[in-house]
């Protein structure tokens, strides 16, 4: 009989476990996935047609088969890879999870929201009850009173039955459920509890587990799509398996539906190596102090990371409790990219993911590491950006920036200084080691590092001149140029400064 999932979330973890966190269980069923041909589909259906077919999740073309009795999983996969018609066959794997200030009575207790910078935000915006966004995990409260006001009927992707057909949602232990998609949308300024990053938003959930509280990466998979094809436009993944084909495999399809797909990167603490998916945005986890928490897990594949390390949650029965695991980082930059969205309706799924990136803080090795990838995603200056996006330019270098110093040592601090500005208008400086006018709209994917503009500082002018000041980046070393420019968006209206040399001796 199969065991129970095990969540993964930090204080239960116990024993030796894959580096991927994969649990290696056989589990008696294979994914199949045809190649993407009209010539050799026939032939494909002939081969599966050989054996029990349990599923066929029609977006992602992926076919679940029941492995007969006596046959082992292995000689299995060999003999249908063995005939050229499939692009993989791989195990159904059991997976397990990772696991304006508002008048909620716990909302001192949500240190991450500090850090996040969450009330400049939420001037921009508080949510939108016409977006939805989901979650596919292991069910949760649905009568939980942080939750009901947002919540919309969702699907037991287990069972395959959907909520308003009778789909069970609420399994005996719903707490990781409760904890992610409370963090999403827990309903903000209602005198309860705790503040979702989206205080006014449509939470879609989706159980993937069975009466057993076992999770089948099949199971995930047709959870996602659902919810895909039912409107949610940013699918967050609190479980292990994310280097899983399958996981490739839906993330290109949610992209092809201008839709976002987030994982965790799990909780090992140790370095992965694993080939990158494009269409996937893997998130670890950062502590109250902006470190790396020393679980999240380390790759090149790693794109950002978030407060995961003893955050404030709601959980079971109407409660709430702190809990750690790159499965709480994960909500939160799916909340983020939903307020995006939602700031910003013209943009793509790609350019509101690439403007998160832009707005990350730089926590560790100048541009994308292996810690934390980007970085850390500054809430405020993320809706800024997307403010920015919907805005109109009317010319550049018309403000006048300065500094107290064109070269200076590693570690020291640099003041700027402006003039001519807007005010009353939202601004943001960033900086690059390429110089390409405007700074602020500039990608360069060719450069060596790989390098993005990345955030300096943001805030509001209060009159046409102003000043900020930060230490010089992380990571800043000698012989390194750093380009600095400023941009201010007055009412839709943007402008921007001239571009700052600094030298770093």
């Amino acid at each position: 009989m199969l065991v129970s999932i095990i969540l993964a979330f930090t204080s239960l973890q116990s024993g030796v476990v894959p580096d991927d966190g994969i649990v290696e269980l056989h589990t008696g069923r294979l994914i199949a996935r045809p190649l993407q041909t009209l010539e050799t589909r026939d032939s494909m259906l002939q081969a599966v047609g050989a054996y029990e077919l349990l599923k066929h999740i029609e977006q992602t073309d992926e076919f679940v088969i029941k492995v007969p009795e006596g046959v082992y999983e292995e000689d299995l996969i060999v003999q249908l890879q063995s005939t050229g018609l499939f692009e993989y066959v791989v195990n159904d794997i059991m997976v397990r999870t990772c696991a304006t200030v508002p008048n909620d009575v716990d909302y001192n207790l949500q240190w991450h929201h500090s850090v996040l910078n969450s009330p400049d935000a939420w001037d921009i915006t508080t949510g939108d009850s016409a977006f939805i966004v989901s979650t596919v995990d292991v069910g949760l409260d649905i009568n939980h009173p942080d939750l009901v006001g947002n919540l919309i009927p969702g699907y037991n992707s287990s069972s395959g039955v959907e909520q308003i057909n009778g789909g069970d949602m609420s399994p005996t232990q719903a707490d990781h459920g409760t904890a992610t998609i409370g963090l999403i949308g827990a309903v903000g300024n209602n005198l309860l509890g705790a503040t979702g990053i989206a205080w006014n938003i449509s939470l879609m959930p989706v159980r993937a587990t069975d009466w057993n509280n076992v999770a089948l990466m099949s199971a995930l998979a047709d959870g996602a799509t659902w919810a895909c094809d039912n409107g949610a436009r940013v699918v967050s993944m609190s479980w292990s398996g994310g280097m899983h084909p399958s996981v490739k495999t839906l993330g290109h399809y949610l992209r092809s539906q201008d839709s976002l797909l987030l994982w965790a990167t799990g909780n090992y603490g140790n370095t992965v190596t694993a080939h990158d998916s494009a269409d996937v945005i893997y998130v670890g986890a950062t502590d109250i102090s902006d470190n790396k928490a020393g679980f999240s897990v380390n790759g090149e594949w790693v794109d950002v990371a978030a407060p995961g390390d003893n955050v404030y949650v709601p959980s079971d029965n109407g409660g709430y409790r702190y809990w750690s695991g790159t499965s709480f980082a994960t909500p939160i930059v799916a909340g983020i990219l939903s307020m995006m969205m939602i700031v910003s309706p013209n943009s793509t799924a790609e350019q509101i993911e690439q403007m998160m990136y832009l707005n990350c803080v730089d926590l560790m090795a100048p541009g994308e590491d292996i810690d934390v990838g980007y970085g850390r995603p500054d809430f405020a200056a993320c809706l800024q950006a997307a403010q920015y996006a919907e805005s109109t330019y009317i010319g550049h270098d018309t403000i006048q920036l300065s500094a107290n110093a064109l070269d200076l040592h590693p570690g020291d601090s640099l003041y700027l200084a402006w003039s001519q500005a807007p005010p009353n208008s939202r601004y943001r400086i960033v900086y690059s080691l390429i110089d390409t006018s405007p700074l602020i709209d500039a990608w360069d994917y060719s450069a060596t590092p790989h390098y993005r503009p990345r955030l300096f500082g943001a805030g509001t002018t209060n009159g046409n001149r102003g000043q900020d000041s930060n230490r010089m980046p992380n990571g800043a070393a000698s012989g390194r140029t750093f380009y600095l420019e400023m941009q201010c968006d007055d009412n839709g209206v943007l402008r921007d400064s001239n571009t700052i040399r600094i030298n770093v001796l």
